[in-house]
């Protein structure tokens, strides 16, 4: 299929949910497509539309105030949204980006229902950030036109989205390209839980549950270091921020990509309580404010939490599941580093020497870092730093 022949697919475009994630895409999408194309709205939920319509608005109204854009193009982008509960409304379209709750089950039966409205030709995606692509769509008749399309928050400004491509290299590559010429960067990766962000971002909050839970460190120690030393933002303060802009619970959507983590990798990703607990209650993180932190405690949990950082990013590019440029790309621009995860790792300089130093400060005590150090093979190092 040639990339006009796609762009041709986007006369009408369906996003299926419009909770945090489909609201977002839904805006992304009327800013970034020709004025020519419906963009439909699906929910089973008038109160969750009627919401999404009021968010919509809301962003729209803001891009207008900062000169953004115009009055006129904003209404004119809002004017072809349309909202509605109804499946039929699905027929027609070209493409379908399903975006429900991560729920295996309720995803197939939604694909399932979709492909036997739409045309042979219609694209069908789903933006899970750690469901199985081969599990998703297992049974569809025409696997060459499935993709896995995940963004990261928020949709209309980040330019990273994973893409797991359909089995047909050809496609994969067209496909691709459309997704370009919609102002986003696609980032290949394994068909695997996780994929690449999640296992970094969710990855890190696990084991930040874990020693907080131990008490190796507090949840005000822990993003004090992080803020101070790789990230923008720390993952409890990032928790709780994205608890505060509505729609689904972030704890729990991190509780589901650990535990398939935990299924689809290794037991290593077994949530803590802490963990459980706090996404069952949905109350925010307790951010302490750490007084008086010494530099020698200081040193050791940024050792010990940059080797978490590492050994995750070690494990993604050792599996083959995101290149090293991809993930460097995708840490800076999407997931908050400051700078690149493997330019960090390659200013370190020697990870071994990363591990043996972690060893050295918490000699005698129990600290919850799987051991990484058979991941550091020469092959895998001269693939980091090696250019």
């Amino acid at each position: 299929m040639s990339l006009a022949s796609l762009r041709s697919l986007l006369m009408k475009v369906v996003v299926i949910g419009v909770g945090t994630i489909g609201r977002d895409v839904i805006y992304w999408l009327a800013t970034g497509l020709l004025l020519t194309t419906e963009i439909v709205a699906l929910d089973t939920s008038t109160a969750a539309l009627d919401t999404a319509e009021e968010y919509i608005r809301a962003l729209f109204a803001k891009a207008v105030k900062r000169g953004k854009m115009t009055q006129e193009h904003a209404d004119s982008c809002m004017a072809r949204i349309v909202f509605t509960t109804q499946y039929e409304d699905v027929d027609g379209a070209g493409m379908v980006i399903e975006a429900a709750t991560e729920d295996l089950s309720l995803k197939r039966r939604i694909m399932t229902e979709v492909a036997g409205i739409v045309g042979d030709r219609c694209l069908l995606c789903t933006t899970t950030s750690s469901l199985r692509w081969s599990d998703i769509f297992a049974g569809n008749s025409n696997l060459r036109r499935c993709f896995i399309l995940h963004p990261f928050t928020p949709v209309w400004r980040t330019l990273s989205i994973e893409v797991v491509g359909s089995g047909d290299a050809d496609t994969t590559q067209r496909f691709c390209e459309l997704v370009r010429s919609l102002d986003k960067m696609p980032l290949m990766v394994q068909d695997r839980a996780g994929f690449a962000g999640n296992v970094l971002f969710c990855g890190l909050m696990h084991y930040a549950c874990m020693l907080v839970q131990k008490g190796v460190a507090t949840v005000g120690e822990i993003d004090l270091v992080l803020e101070q030393t790789a990230l923008q933002k720390g993952p409890f303060w990032v928790h709780n921020y994205i608890a505060k802009l509505g729609g689904a619970n972030p704890n729990e959507i991190t509780l589901h990509a650990v535990r398939e983590m935990a299924s689809g990798i290794g037991d290593h990703f077994t949530p803590s309580t802490l963990m459980v607990d706090k996404a069952a209650k949905g109350t925010p993180w307790a951010i302490d404010e750490p007084s008086g932190m010494v530099h020698e405690r200081f040193v050791k949990l940024q050792t010990l939490l940059h080797a978490i950082i590492f050994g995750l990013a070690v494990e993604l590019i050792a599996s083959r599941i995101i290149s090293a440029a991809d993930l460097n790309f995708l840490t800076q621009e999407a997931l908050g580093y400051k700078s690149g995860v493997i330019d960090m790792m390659r200013e370190f300089g020697d990870l071994a020497a990363l591990f043996d130093l972690l060893e050295g400060l918490y000699e005698g005590e129990e600290v919850l870092v799987p051991d990484w150090k058979i991941l550091l093979h020469e092959r895998i190092a001269g693939a980091i730093f090696g250019g």
